[in-house]
């Protein structure tokens, strides 16, 4: 039976891959269990790996977890970056300001309350700087900080600095990934959060602002347009917008074309950005009630999705689409957002083409579009790893900062992250298919948060429990959830009282900034990825400062 123990207590591959699955499986049996309405789902993964550790079945050699631990992380950021990478952008000019003057502002506390425990505590201050990081779950910046501490440190003093700096570290970060959850709780229970009324006025709020497409009906009332073609009245104004259909005083009904001419008197259907819309009024004429969909004619409304890849990346105006007879595309919707078609407009893979015309007219459109939901279903594998390459390239650049003893780099979580954005938002110029199905997205996200928090609690197992039950270990967890808590809570009030902010966005945001991915898996929304998009927003940010913070605080106090 040498062989059963070898492989439950060895220190081979096959014993490593055994633990690592029998930490996850646990965790997510356990995770289906829920106190009063509240469980702790994927947080499981770690309970159980530490548990598994601490009796010696995480034996392996440190270099297997670390790289499996790293790589389950990227995953997940990776994936998180890819869905969100097409609304970004858009997102980050509406809201991103707000959400990552939050994320700083929370490292500003956290800075605040470390500084205060050192002055009214004995801890040493290498260990603090541990217990900082842990508790926002930062191996980076803990990376950092004992790197810094190590410096400053003669001969042997320096080895045993970064232990103070690891044991620290180690202390906080169960609570770190406990309390942060608990925190975003404990707002949900101030504030009296109903998801699904959350989710409603979100629903709500997002047709009135997010979607920038809006329907007009608009009678000609302008002189100087009598008798004008679309395609000069686009030369009057900047904006883009379309006019779908044309309607004469006799009622006569037909499709718009930029060849067709308006004449005083006719009703348009007119689709541009909301904010344009009062502009094109005083350009046009006035809006008007129509029921379009009751007038006689021939033609009909209809949503195609893009899945021809020879349409990834190129525009309506290159396609040569835009601009028949026969139909008119008025919108293109595209990770929620209803955005305007015009020329320009580059197509994307998963993108809903909303089209006006004649039924045999929409029928080549399907075709040259693709409309074939079974082709979305194919893997794209290249975008992936090809953004992983550049993101850990990205990630492993120094950056010199005057001041500071050591380079600050982004690392293996926030290189790949920035590196999803910009392959999500602008990989179709290159040819890259970025689209994924949410069900494909979701388990590589689930995947690598459970490879991480697998290996994390198996790294953690052996020394844990000593930690714990060392002098001052209590003082330390105990201001390590301090450290992890407050900046939360705080951070939470002030953005849900002041900005207003959405449950939704708000749990991302204080997830990113803490620097936290199992939060945010554990308290991501189902409904909607306004989570995601608000942790995307802040995490590059959030990173860069804590890595900062923590030497700052070595180097400073």
């Amino acid at each position: 039976m040498n062989w059963l123990e070898t492989l439950f207590f060895g220190d081979s591959v096959a014993h490593s891959v055994l633990v690592i699955a029998a930490a996850i499986t646990i965790g997510l049996a356990l995770g289906k269990i829920k106190i009063a309405g509240v469980g702790f789902g994927v947080m499981w993964i770690l309970f159980a790996a530490i548990l598994l550790g601490h009796f010696g079945m995480g034996n392996a050699q440190p270099n297997v977890y670390a790289f499996l631990g790293d790589f389950g992380l990227i995953l997940f950021v990776y994936a998180i970056g890819l869905q969100i990478g097409p609304s970004f952008f858009s997102s980050f000019k509406t809201s991103g300001l707000k959400m990552n003057f939050t994320a700083t502002f929370m490292v500003a506390l956290t800075v605040l309350l470390t500084f205060a425990i050192y002055k009214l505590s004995d801890i040493p201050l290498p260990t603090l700087a541990g217990i900082m990081t842990g508790a926002v779950t930062n191996t980076p910046a803990m990376s950092a900080a004992a790197q810094a501490a190590s410096n400053m440190a003669t001969g042997a003093e320096a080895g045993e600095v970064s232990r103070q700096v690891a044991l620290g570290y180690a202390l906080a970060y169960p609570l770190g990934v406990i309390g942060a959850i608990a925190s975003i709780f404990i707002l949900k229970m101030i504030f009296r959060i109903s998801y699904a009324k959350e989710s409603e006025a979100v629903e709500c709020e997002r047709k009135k602002t997010q979607n920038s497409a809006v329907r007009m009906s608009v009678q000609i009332e302008n002189p100087a347009l009598d008798g004008m073609k679309i395609a000069d009245l686009h030369k009057l104004s900047d904006c883009h917008f379309v006019i779908s259909r044309i309607c004469s005083p006799d009622g006569t009904c037909k499709i718009a074309s930029p060849e067709s001419s308006v004449s005083a008197g006719d009703k348009v259907l007119v689709v541009c950005d909301r904010e344009d819309s009062k502009m094109l009024l005083t350009l046009i004429g006035r809006e008007v009630k129509m029921q379009w969909s009751e007038l006689k004619n021939s033609f009909e409304l209809r949503r195609i999705l893009v899945t021809n890849p020879q349409t990834n990346g190129k525009s309506l105006g290159e396609l040569k689409i835009a601009d028949r007879l026969s139909f008119n595309i008025t919108r293109i919707s595209r990770a929620g957002l209803g955005l305007v078609a015009h020329p320009s407009f580059e197509l994307q893979m998963g993108d809903i083409v909303v089209a006006v015309g004649a039924p045999e007219a929409l029928d080549n459109l399907e075709k040259t579009l693709g409309n074939s939901m079974a082709d979305l279903r194919h893997p794209h594998l290249l975008p992936i790893f090809l953004g992983i390459f550049f993101g850990v390239i990205l990630g492993s650049i120094p950056f010199a900062i005057p001041g500071m003893p050591h380079p600050v780099r982004l690392g293996l979580a926030c290189g790949p992250m920035i590196a999803a954005i910009l392959i999500g938002r602008y990989g179709a110029n290159f040819g890259l298919v970025t689209y994924t199905t949410i069900s494909a997205g979701l388990m590589l996200r689930k995947t690598g948060m459970s490879l991480f928090l697998a290996c994390v609690g198996l790294s953690l197992g052996e020394s844990f429990l000593p930690a714990v039950l060392s002098k001052n270990g209590i003082e330390y967890i105990a201001c390590g959830a301090l450290i992890t808590a407050v900046p939360i809570l705080a951070a939470g009030i002030f953005a849900r009282c002041v900005f207003k902010m959405d449950f939704f966005t708000l749990t991302g945001v204080l997830s990113g900034g803490n620097t936290n991915p199992p939060a945010l898996a554990s308290c991501s929304s189902q409904e909607n990825d306004l989570s995601s998009v608000g942790y995307a927003t802040v995490y590059p940010l959030a990173m860069f400062l804590r890595i900062v913070s923590a030497q700052l605080i070595v180097i400073f106090l």
